[in-house]
């Protein structure tokens, strides 16, 4: 855990702050037509990828060694999480090169 003081938050700089960050990258995505055209809302788009990653994120967190469930592996699970995003979001997500690149070896 970071111990930031509130001095130290800089709300709004992608430098200091991870959503911001996120909302920079769909940002460029939006102006460089890489979405699906009916996806326009910045906020929309970076809190639904944010969404799908901390979901994934919190389940390992507090179900992970969970015995009722045969959990895959971490990595594995966040790279289909991520390509699963990804696929659903772009225009043209073959044409980037990051549909099924990630998954890796399971």
């Amino acid at each position: 855990v970071v111990d930031l003081a509130p001095e130290d938050l800089e709300k709004g700089n992608p430098d200091r702050d991870a959503y911001a960050f996120l909302k920079q990258a769909v940002n460029l995505g939006l102006e460089e037509g890489l979405f699906l055209p009916e996806l326009t809302d910045v906020e929309l788009i970076s809190q639904t990828l944010w969404s799908g990653v901390h979901g994934m994120v919190a389940l390992q967190l507090t179900h992970g060694c969970d015995p009722w469930i045969e959990w895959r592996s971490p990595r594995a699970r966040a790279a289909t999480m991520v390509d699963a995003l990804i696929r659903g979001v772009l225009r043209e997500p073959e044409r980037l090169g990051v549909v099924g690149e990630s998954a890796g070896p399971y």
